[in-house]
Formats: structure tokens, C-alpha cells, sequence
């Protein structure tokens, strides 16, 4: 199946994802298993109608971490106040260079949106529009993003560590270990009276965007990786660490929707006005079926094999609005966390292609070499072997002697 909109040619391959551009030969790498983190899902695909909104969410295991042995990095997770009137997300990607950076991004996603859907959970909806920009600076971000560091550090302390490595661990060491970006959100269910959707969102961490889809054109909310950018860089500032965020606040049009995406998405993609912006404004100017929204995100382009994550909230124009108080309390299941502490091997978060991955016998495979970009990320305040681009830790490594988790979140022994 081929087609041709604005432009911009894409098409079908026979194995039915699609096609943007060069598709390089991403469709001959085959997915091996994980080796840690076994009851993780390679996908997860979320979606419903709230409300005024209705979103869609995906997460997928990219084809670099397939190659080695990896387990999905990205995550998200979602959930609706206690009243009905809030979508609260979050979209999190684990650094690749730290090998437990998939518990860093569930965690991320637990804490703020937990914290953030506490304080939404008695707030009707806004009814005038001047009254959201103060709400949503009153929002506890900040609060949010700090106990998202402190569980990161916290859940590090539980690794089985040299007893000589025994006490409080700081950001840096954890960093080594478990790291992640985060973009958070909240959007109102009900316009105010004058027909627009409140939203605020915050980048907690990294290069992950926001972006709102209007009339089939891209119009960034975060700042675009690399945008003007001599050489570009993919060193992040990740979580755990201090950090002062600021909300930003906007509101919806009708038939506008507010998409967040990890970097596996938004490198490709850039400001939206290339081929691949192009090809998911043409599908995403409506809400898709839910299926055919995970298909979008899976498209072959050559040398863009991270993980994918793609959170969207569409404000329905003259969409019927059921009471959402229907759903109140109820919690997605894409990514969620339990309360009780145990994380959900759902809805996790991914990072960029590394280059080299290795086959199942430990070397080169030909084609993984040829499609996975040189993308990896590391956190840009760290040095050593964490710095710069990312490098695969090898068996033995100091970081797998000093933490060691059991279970399907961890090495699965």
C-alpha cells in the first residue's frame, strides 16, 4: 500500500508497519528476549474516551534494545482524579547507559502522578479561563519531581550492594545505575465556558517533547532537542538529581491535541515539518483506533531504532460529554504502579538506538549495526564511562557487582 499526502511519500511494507522515508533494514532485526527484567512488556497501548478528550497511548520496545538483550527503557502512565475532571500523565526514557534505567522510569511516572492527581482530586473543572494560569502554578511540580528523585535513590538503596558501599546513597552514584527524563501533564476533561481545555505540563528531566497538533501542523510546547544546535548532543540532564521546574499553561482549541513523546519519536520527527511530522499529523489529526495508533508509532525509518513512547489527549469539538464522575478513582492500567510499592512491568520508557548492538552469540549483528543509530544518551553532569554517547556495560562491570535486584523487575533469578 503506498500514499502520498502533502507531499510527502510513505507507504506500507509487506509486513504490514509502515514506512517513512528510507526504511533502512530494520524489518530483517529480530527481537530476542530480555535478559533482565523478564515480565516486562515489550508493548503497551492504552486508550479511552474521558469526557471532552480522548487520548491514546503506546510504549514499544525499540529494535536496539532487541539486539542486545535489553529491556524496554520508556515508560508512561496515566490516571484520572478521584472526581473525573483530570487525565494526569507522565512520559518517562530511561538513559540507556545505566542497565536498571527501566526502574528509574516507573518510578518517575508513579511519583508525579501521584502527587499531582492528589491535588486534582477535589478541584472542579474550570469553568473561567482566568482562573487556570494561577491553578495550575499552584500544582505541586516541584514537590512531585523531588519524591520522584528520592524513590529513585531509595529503590538503589534496596540494590544487593558491596556491605562496604552500605549507607545513604547521593544522585550521582544512583545516576550510574538508574536514570530517566520525565514529562509530566495534566488536562482538564470539560472546557471552561468559552470552549477551550486547560492544560500545564512540566519537563522534569532530558529531551522528551511536547508538542499540540492543530489543523494537521506541529506546534512545539517544550523546547526541540538540537533545535539551532552546531553539534548536536544527546547528554541529558536526568533524574535523580535537584532540579527547579517550571509549569507551563496553555489551553486547547477544539480538535487541537497535546501529544508528548520520548525522544525514540521525537528525534525523527524534530519540529513536525519534515517527513515524519508530516505522516503523523496526517493520522493523528483525529483520534485513531487505538491499534492503529500503535502501527503509527512503529513506523521503519533507517537509523532511528530506540524506543518509542506517545502519549496524545485530543479536545473533541462538539463531542458529547458523559459525566466523567463515571470513572472517577479509576486508575489506567497502561504503566500503572500499585500502591503498594511493587512496580507494574507495564507502560515503561525507552532510550535512544545504541550503536553496535550484539546478537544473540555476542557479536555484531550485520543488520543491527547498520540501522542503530550512534543515539545513545548519557547524563551530561556525569563523567567516565557514563559520559558522552552511550556504551554497552558489560558483564561484570562494577555497576553489576554494586546492584542487584531480583525478580522480573530486576535479573529475574
Amino acid at each position: 500500500m503506498a500514499g502520498n499526502e502533502q507531499g510527502v511519500a510513505w507507504r506500507r511494507h509487506e509486513d504490514e508497519r509502515w514506512i517513512v522515508g528510507d526504511p533502512g533494514r530494520q524489518h530483517e532485526m529480530v527481537p530476542y528476549p530480555a535478559e533482565i527484567a523478564p515480565g516486562r512488556p515489550d508493548t503497551t497501548i492504552d486508550g479511552a474516551r474521558l469526557g471532552g478528550i480522548t487520548y491514546r497511548a503506546v510504549s514499544l520496545r525499540g529494535p536496539s534494545h532487541w539486539a542486545k538483550r535489553e529491556p524496554r527503557q520508556d515508560a508512561y502512565l496515566l490516571r484520572i482524579s478521584a472526581n473525573g475532571q483530570w487525565l494526569v500523565g507522565c512520559v518517562a526514557d530511561g538513559v540507556s547507559q545505566p542497565k536498571y534505567s527501566h526502574m528509574a522510569a516507573d518510578l518517575a511516572c508513579r511519583e508525579i502522578t501521584r502527587h499531582i492527581t492528589a491535588a486534582l482530586n477535589d478541584q472542579p473543572a474550570i469553568t473561567a479561563p482566568d482562573d487556570w494560569p494561577k491553578l495550575a502554578g499552584e500544582l505541586p511540580w516541584q514537590q512531585a519531581v523531588d519524591e520522584a528523585s528520592a524513590a529513585m535513590i531509595a529503590k538503589a538503596s534496596t540494590g544487593a550492594r558491596d556491605p562496604k558501599q552500605a549507607g545513604a546513597l547521593d544522585a550521582h552514584t544512583v545516576r550510574a545505575t538508574m536514570a530517566t527524563t520525565a514529562v509530566a501533564f495534566a488536562v482538564a476533561v470539560s472546557p471552561a465556558e468559552d470552549g477551550q481545555l486547560p492544560y500545564s505540563l512540566v519537563v522534569a528531566a532530558g529531551d522528551s517533547s511536547a508538542l499540540i497538533l492543530a489543523r494537521g501542523h506541529w506546534r512545539p510546547v517544550t523546547a526541540v532537542k538540537n533545535a539551532g544546535a552546531d553539534m548536536p548532543s544527546n547528554a541529558v540532564r536526568a533524574l535523580p538529581r535537584e532540579v527547579q521546574v517550571t509549569p507551563v499553561s496553555g489551553y486547547l482549541q477544539p480538535g487541537e491535541a497535546l501529544v508528548v513523546v520520548t525522544d525514540g519519536i521525537g528525534d525523527p520527527m524534530g519540529t513536525g515539518a519534515g517527513e515524519v511530522g508530516q505522516f503523523l499529523a496526517a493520522r493523528w489529526s483525529r483520534p485513531p483506533d487505538l491499534f492503529a495508533f500503535a502501527t503509527h508509532a512503529a513506523f521503519y525509518r533507517r537509523g532511528f531504532t530506540d524506543d518509542r513512547t506517545a502519549v496524545a489527549v485530543w479536545h473533541e469539538s462538539g463531542a458529547e460529554c458523559p459525566d466523567p464522575a463515571a470513572t472517577a478513582g479509576a486508575v489506567s492500567e497502561s504503566g500503572a504502579v500499585s500502591e503498594t510499592g511493587a512496580l507494574s512491568e507495564t507502560g515503561a520508557v525507552g532510550e535512544t538506538g545504541e550503536s553496535n548492538p550484539a546478537d544473540e552469540t555476542g557479536e555484531v549483528s550485520e543488520v543491527a549495526a547498520d540501522e542503530a543509530g550512534d543515539d545513545g544518551r548519557a547524563d551530561e553532569d556525569d563523567t567516565g564511562p557514563a559520559a558522552g554517547h552511550a556504551v554497552r556495560v558489560a558483564a561484570g562491570d562494577s555497576h553489576d557487582q554494586d546492584f542487584h535486584w531480583f525478580g522480573d523487575e530486576g535479573n529475574g533469578d
